[in-house]
């Protein structure tokens, strides 16, 4: 029986074949057409229910974004393993990896729980899910399911392509709450209202005793880049063009303080927050960090250049011509908006 949409499916169909549950487990869409045939099922992703946040990832999930993405948690390892360490991520475990994107946390998530541990990687971005099965599979994951990855050493991956603002998409830890949920540099771009709902959230899907462990942005005030050859250390013309557009996006889309009132609102909602911990830097030319800043905005001009949000034609060429020239001078410097780690137990 081919089910064509999900007004189809029966009160029957759904008695006789008790699937449905293990289904919304291994897949928990809200809408989904199910071919049952001998009592298995394939299952086909389908335009899910209504967002609560009507807007995708603001910075976009092109290849050249991903592999930013790769390059940001590569060069933030070290703080994201502190940060592992201090939710007590361990053997056995379960984990929700809220807006996952490609899967850089989701994947050594899994290696930490281990073969008796799950991950569950939580994201609307089905280009970003997709990117993190096939990466998943490349590292010796085997795809169970559609949606169910599995490893012989290391904890299995459950793909749940959701809208994290949306309530339907955290029903199913209600009955099975997990151990820890990871969140890193998303709820900064979630409007105030989706900020305060996924709290709300976190509160009945994380066990007695369970850990938040979430890094994000705390203080945009000091966003800024400068270089001794400019003036009265002015900043650059067209990187502070650029700057000014992308913060008017940030403001509009989401929030760059979120951190800084994260801590009250997992105080409200039963969580003893054990850590708030800044992450202020100071970066130069010198510095291995800096590529970080450098894939940031040559990413962005080109993506705002694409869009027609800047309808220079020549300002990939001129920004990236201004930001080599600030490159070359090891005492020039860029401090990006200060960030801070949020630590919370589940009382």
């Amino acid at each position: 029986m081919f089910l064509k949409s999900p007004e189809d499916l029966s009160v029957k169909v759904v008695n006789q074949f008790s699937r449905m549950n293990l289904l919304q487990q291994f897949c928990p869409t809200t809408r989904s057409m199910i071919l049952f045939k001998n009592f298995k099922y394939i299952f086909i992703q389908t335009p899910r229910s209504k967002s609560t946040s009507k807007k995708a990832y603001a910075l976009g999930s092109e290849a050249r974004e991903l592999t930013r993405l790769g390059i940001q948690h590569d060069l933030f390892s070290k703080r994201t393993n502190l940060l592992y360490k201090n939710a007590n991520i361990s053997e056995g475990g379960t984990i929700l990896d809220v807006g996952c994107g490609p899967g850089f946390t989701t994947l050594e998530l899994a290696t930490m729980v281990g073969k008796n541990g799950e991950v569950y990687a939580m994201d609307e971005c089905l280009k970003s899910l997709s990117t993190l099965s096939k990466r998943a599979q490349s590292h010796g994951w085997r795809a169970k399911t559609f949606c169910r990855l599995e490893h012989d050493k290391h904890g299995d991956i459950i793909l749940c392509g959701k809208n994290v603002t949306d309530i339907e998409s955290w029903r199913m830890f209600q009955k099975n709450p997990v151990d820890a949920v990871f969140v890193r540099w998303l709820l900064t771009w979630l409007q105030h209202s989706d900020v305060i709902r996924m709290h709300d959230f976190m509160s009945f899907c994380v066990k007695p005793g369970g850990k938040v462990a979430i890094l994000d942005y705390f203080n945009v005030a000091t966003f800024n880049v400068t270089s001794p050859s400019l003036k009265n250390n002015q900043s650059p013309i067209h990187w502070k063009y650029l700057c000014n557009i992308l913060i008017e996006e940030w403001n509009r889309v989401g929030d760059p303080n979120v951190a800084s009132y994260v801590p009250q609102l997992l105080n409200e909602r039963g969580f003893k927050v054990h850590e708030v911990e800044p992450l202020a830097l100071i970066i130069r030319p010198t510095d291995e960090l800096w590529e970080w800043p450098t894939t940031y905005f040559k990413t962005q001009a080109k993506r705002l250049v694409d869009s027609k949000v800047i309808n220079d034609e020549h300002f990939i060429e001129k920004f990236e011509k201004e930001w080599n020239d600030i490159s070359k001078n090891e005492v020039a410097w860029y401090c990006p908006p200060v960030m801070a780690t949020v630590i919370g137990e589940r009382l």
